[in-house]
């Protein structure tokens, strides 16, 4: 399948457009009013609360009780989380309602479907094979670019949902629609990763 650019951004300005870029196609779209990206990390106690362990045996042992230090609640980092960011987007057709609204709107939850080859199901991706999919480091080839913002090489589609207008073309298209995505990095970043990505 040859590479295809879906240009559904009524902007001009690339301060305001969302890409959207695979190994098949990108969409670029109008940035939302509101973009939300979400991240956490993950951490517990030195010791569990019970006291329980080879330090806390010990302690018993020797006191003849279970203390309670407060050093044993000091929290340890254990793990972080990969960013979240949910992103609607609207499609509303000036002229094609095939290829600015329906086409990519289903190409984008397409992107959320595994690949079938030999009957087997691969990672989701545009394109069948495993070599479309993958680049040389396992990562899915999907970009995401919100404006100058943000620019992520490499995330995956955790979740779609499609809304279609009821206005609809002669031939059955909608006229108008929204996408509601769940992107999610497909690496847990550093710090020097985010750095580089929001271009701080």
């Amino acid at each position: 399948m040859s590479f295809r650019t879906y240009m559904c951004s009524k902007s001009n300005n690339p301060n305001y457009m969302v890409h959207i870029k695979s190994s098949g196609f990108e969409v670029i779209a109008d940035m939302p009013e509101e973009t939300t990206t979400s991240l956490g990390s993950e951490w517990e106690a030195w010791f569990p609360s019970n006291g329980d362990g080879v330090v806390g045996n010990a302690i018993r042992t020797l006191a003849g009780t279970a203390l309670r230090a407060q050093i044993m609640s000091t929290q340890t980092w254990t793990n972080s989380s990969p960013v979240e960011i949910p992103l609607e987007l609207l499609f509303d057709a000036e002229s094609n309602p095939q290829t600015e609204v329906y086409e990519p709107m289903r190409r984008l939850e397409m992107m959320a479907l595994p690949s079938m080859s030999g009957n087997i199901l691969y990672a989701p991706g545009p394109a069948p094979g495993l070599s479309q999919l993958y680049d040389n480091t396992g990562s899915l080839e999907v970009e995401l670019s919100i404006g100058r913002m943000l620019h992520i090489p490499s995330v995956v589609i955790t979740s779609v949902q499609s809304t279609f207008s009821s206005r609809l073309t002669q031939d059955g298209k909608p006229i108008a629609g929204r996408s509601s995505i769940n992107f999610r990095t497909s690496i847990t970043p550093s710090r020097q990763d985010w750095e580089q990505w929001t271009g701080i």
